[in-house]
């Protein structure tokens, strides 16, 4: 037991002084000395006090003759007031006293002196009393002012003591608190484009400089401060939170597509010349580049959806430098061609109230440049890397890869093909450049969907959150913002916990023309940097994507995103590969936030308070926090955290939306969100359950020595790098700590202040925004409060900057965890790859009668020499569905059908064996082969479309749904899947799709 210091107030009770003492002292000494002396007679004692006045000061007045009194009357238990009163008659020893000095009749003029007296002093006490209550009064009403003022500024800034921080400048908070969409005029180079004569699909687009492009700036619709610490803290909203407050309303959601068309003849020329530079050949990929049509409906549809919750949509496509003979015969030399679709009235670029922006490759294709300017390079310095030769490529066995794992093309018996092996893996090759136009130069034209999606965050004027689509991608149903992101719980991800991907690729994957490379390749990007494991699958569907945490990326993987966007073919063998941005920004979104986590606890609140150690003290904490027992100390045993199943933040939702008048989502179930903690991966035990080992996840004598004490960046990055599992177990006791809502357990407390070093740090990338380390690897990061706290990193509306320069840690780890909080959802979506169609009209029927489905991608994987059939029946499924006339669709050219044949189409012919598979869908099976269900089953197989259902982490015993467009129930073989549940990593499985209200327009 540890000692205590007698020193201490709180010692023992002995060293306190009594109660009784207290009272005592506290009496006036008069008083003592009466109650002392009242033994004698009451002459004796009069005479002595006389004696004694007399020999030492002066003799005694009439005065000391009512002290006297007052102190006789206070003996016997009476008081002036109720002698004053003639209630109680004079004692007599006092009356023999006054004979024998022969006073004055003191009877008589004691009472009139003391009536005197007491006449002024009841008119004090009057006085005093007027005055206290005037005085009440002003505090009343100051009070009632200061409460007011104190609501007001809860409901507009946050609810806190202003007299530390500097007030913000009132235009400032009026531009920060302001939502409104502002039209977007358009530049000079938009009005100077000229358009080509007979020509409807290019335009001449002049010289111009692209803007500049400022990363890692703040978020802009991060809720005000004082509605983040309560809701991180406690899980609710504060009540003077509505939806006339700053900042409350939901923004508009910009939409970004891509679009090309692989018929134009300027491409065809640049296509070909870049397979030369690249030393590639590419046979039977038409598809990526083939155009139907379909981003004239996709937008629309997009417009339809969104409605009123709709910002500007954003469409990028290529362009290319002039020949001379495009300079001949076009002129206007130094201008580029732009590609435009026939149906696009550039007049509506150039006015102010188009929804419909277009872009250009050459304008967003930038590099990124930190804070001091610096633009990044990449410069040969050692030796450049020999290209292989075109000799080299030919000896090369080329085949193609698989498009992708989940979906890719089947053979015409409906089996998968295997990927053959190639004799020698490609070999890499290097790309260097000194400046950014030599990098343009190795980039552009690009015609890899991957590299040019790696730029969307570049767009100018696109929204904060945005969707990214395909041209391919259709919204079927209304949708509120509140589909891709939620104002309290983030944005929303859609991913398939039954399909994961793997951190590593392999050299194969090179020049893989699927998305499987650029996947496990962020992946492997992801892994390097934080935990190396898989991670889940992300839907193949629009996608939401911020463009802080794009970015982010760009900044902490700016060398290998720079390299592969320089890939200007999926086939390329530049870099080490293609990446997946969509699914690199959703799982660094979701890495960062565990991170944040742990850094909150672990450096911030543990750290911090200890002075940057984990020392005794920090022990203390943990055991307490996760229950650890003397036994389990001594032995190094496992520690079991079993994760609360009351947490209440996904129900708690429906009433923020409610008392804030927040659109909830319209087709999409809300399954697990970041502020319940990090999914974990699954243990041996039950998956509700964590381990955490005290021999794996903390230093060898943690617990032997109470003298040793640990950096907190040492234990952050043990349990957050090295041993990931110790620190998800971690998180899931924080979260247990927390209770039902909330993350306070995390958060730093209100008097955690850090005073950042006065002298300007050298930092290559500044930022107001708190953003841990932007490097590529974790072991090379410094995780220490002063390598990553600065000064003006926790100011935002509501959080004032402080007087004295300090910051408040508590309001930078809420700032730190509000860029990166995120939901995970489902909604009835369908995904069809359409190689013929059969597959086609199966797809367009299947949706027709299913209108619970909100999102459609009609993914073409038809071959090269398809016939025109499939674009004429797309185009009319387009028009029934979202032609005529929509709101919003303002930049449309009039009289432009739907339904058109390219050139090439009207020429071909189809063999019997074509137009036999346009018939059916199918090639018709061998004779042979009638009789093998087998092989009849994976037929039927080929033909059925999988509604991507909801994952549910409850595990709620749901059977896997599939939607069956011939009747899957008179099917003999399909017993397997009846009982065919596949877990997951993370213990979940496919569930069933519920009606969802709102189904239709």
């Amino acid at each position: 037991m540890p000692s205590i210091d007698p020193s201490s107030p709180r010692s023992t009770t002995s060293d306190m002084p009594s109660d009784n003492n207290e009272r005592r002292e506290s009496y006036p000494l008069s008083i003592a000395s009466t109650s002392s002396s009242s033994s004698g007679s009451p002459e004796s004692s009069f005479t002595t006090k006389f004696q004694t006045h007399e020999k030492h000061y002066r003799p005694i007045t009439e005065d000391d003759y009512l002290e006297e009194e007052e102190e006789e009357e206070k003996e016997h238990g009476t008081s002036e007031s109720t002698g004053l009163l003639g209630f109680l008659p004079l004692p007599k020893w006092k009356r023999e006293i006054e004979d024998k000095l022969s006073l004055p009749s003191a009877s008589s003029t004691s009472h009139q002196r003391r009536r005197g007296r007491n006449r002024k002093q009841r008119r004090s006490i009057f006085i005093l009393l007027v005055s206290i209550a005037c005085l009440s009064g002003l505090l009343m009403v100051g009070i009632y002012v200061y409460y007011q003022r104190s609501t007001y500024i809860r409901t507009t800034t946050t609810e806190i003591d202003e007299s530390p921080y500097i007030p913000m400048p009132e235009e400032v908070s009026q531009n920060q608190s302001s939502v409104e969409l502002i039209p977007i005029s358009a530049p000079q180079w938009i009005i100077d484009v000229k358009e080509i004569a007979d020509d409807p699909t290019h335009i001449l687009i002049p010289p111009h400089e692209s803007d500049s492009i400022e990363l890692l700036q703040p978020v802009h619709d991060r809720l005000p401060y004082d509605v983040l610490e309560s809701y991180f803290s406690t899980g609710l909203l504060p009540t003077s939170f509505n939806s006339d407050s700053d900042l409350a309303k939901q923004r508009p959601m910009d939409l970004v597509y891509l679009f090309v068309n692989a018929s134009s003849e300027y491409l065809q020329e640049d296509m070909e010349l870049a397979e030369v530079k690249e030393g590639i050949e590419l046979v039977g990929k038409k598809r990526h580049w083939r155009d139907n049509g379909e981003l004239r409906g996709a937008v629309r549809s997009g417009i339809k959806g969104f409605n009123d919750n709709l910002g500007n949509v954003h469409v990028i496509s290529a362009d290319w430098a002039m020949t001379d003979r495009d300079e001949s015969a076009l002129g206007q030399e130094g201008w580029r061609i732009g590609q435009i679709p026939e149906w696009l009235n550039w007049d509506s670029q150039r006015e102010e109230g188009s929804k419909l922006n277009w872009h250009f490759h050459s304008d967003v294709f930038r590099l990124p440049i930190d804070s001091d300017g610096q633009t990044t390079i990449k410069s040969n310095r050692i030796e450049e890397v020999q290209k292989p030769t075109v000799q080299d490529e030919l000896e090369e066995v080329e085949t193609e890869q698989i498009e992708d794992g989940n979906f890719g093309n089947s053979t015409e018996d409906g089996t998968r093909p295997q990927p053959q092996v190639r004799l020698n893996p490609p070999t890499p090759i290097d790309v260097f450049w000194n400046d950014e136009q030599e990098w343009k130069e190795l980039a552009t034209p690009n015609f890899n969907s991957f590299a040019i999606e790696s730029r969307m965050s570049w767009l100018k004027d696109v929204s904060e959150n945005f969707v990214a689509f395909n041209d391919d991608m259709f919204i079927l149903r209304n949708l509120s913002t509140s589909d891709f992101r939620h104002p309290l719980l983030g944005s929303v991800f859609r991913m398939d916990s039954g399909l994961l991907v793997n951190p590593s690729m392999t050299p194969m994957q090179l020049t893989d023309s699927g998305e499987w490379g650029a996947l496990q390749h962020a992946n492997q990007l992801i892994s390097k940097r934080f935990p190396s494991r898989r991670r889940m699958y992300l839907h193949h569907l629009p996608k939401i994507q911020s463009k802080h945490i794009m970015n982010e990326a760009l900044t902490m993987f700016r060398e290998e995103l720079s390299v592969s966007t320089t890939r200007t073919f999926r086939e390329s063998k530049r870099g080490q590969g293609d990446v997946e941005m969509a699914w690199l920004t959703t799982n660094l979104r979701i890495e960062r936030w565990r991170e944040s986590l742990l850094w909150s606890y672990i450096v911030a609140k543990v750290g911090h308070r200890n002075g940057g150690k984990w020392n005794n003290q920090a022990r203390s904490d943990l055991i307490q926090l996760m229950k650890i027992t003397d036994d389990q100390i001594s032995g190094y045993q496992n520690v079991v955290i079993e994760r609360r199943d009351d947490r209440l933040t996904l129900a708690d939702s429906f009433e923020a939306d409610k008392q804030v008048d927040w659109n909830g989502p319209k087709a999409s179930v809300y399954q697990y969100s970041s502020l319940d903690g990090h999914l974990n991966l699954l243990s041996d035990i039950d998956n509700r359950k964590c381990i955490f080992s005290l021999q794996q996840c903390l230093p060898a004598r943690f617990f032997l020595d109470p003298e040793i004490s640990y950096s907190s960046e040492e234990i952050f990055k043990q349990l957050a790098f090295v041993e990931p599992s110790c620190g998800d177990c971690l998180i899931t006791a924080l979260i247990n700590e927390s209770g039902e809502r909330g993350i306070e357990a995390f958060l730093p407390s209100h008097d955690q202040l850090y005073h950042p070093n006065t002298t300007t740090s050298e930092r290559e990338w500044k930022t107001s925004e708190p953003i841990l380390q932007l490097t590529n690897s974790w072991e090379e990061s410094d995780f220490s409060i002063e390598a990553n706290v600065f000064k003006g990193q926790d100011i935002w509306p509501g959080a004032l900057e402080r007087i004295d320069d300090a910051i408040e840690l508590r309001r930078w780890c809420i700032k730190l965890l509000s860029r990166y909080n995120y939901v995970f959802a489902s909604s009835p979506v369908r995904f069809s790859p359409i190689h013929n169609i059969g597959e086609l009209r199966t797809a367009l029927r299947s949706v027709e009668e299913s209108p619970d489905i909100a999102m459609f991608c009609i993914n073409d994987d038809q071959y090269d020499s398809s016939s025109g059939k499939v674009r004429r029946l797309f185009g009319s499924w387009m028009n029934e569905k979202f032609g005529g006339s929509i709101p919003g669709v303002n930049y449309e050219r009039e009289g432009v059908e739907w339904a058109q044949v390219l050139p090439e189409d009207e020429r071909r012919s189809l063999t019997r064996e074509e137009e036999e598979k346009d018939r059916h869908g199918y090639l018709p099976m061998p004779i042979g082969n009638a009789g093998n269900n087998h092989r009849s089953k994976q037929q039927k197989n080929r033909n059925r479309d999988k509604i991507i259902q909801k994952s549910t982490a409850l595990n709620d015993d749901e059977s896997p749904y599939y939607h069956d467009d011939e009747n899957d129930s008179n099917d003999n073989n399909n017993d397997d899947d009846e009982n065919d549940d596949k877990f997951n990593e993370y213990g979940w499985k496919l569930g069933v799709v519920e009606n969802i209200t709102d189904a239709n327009w």
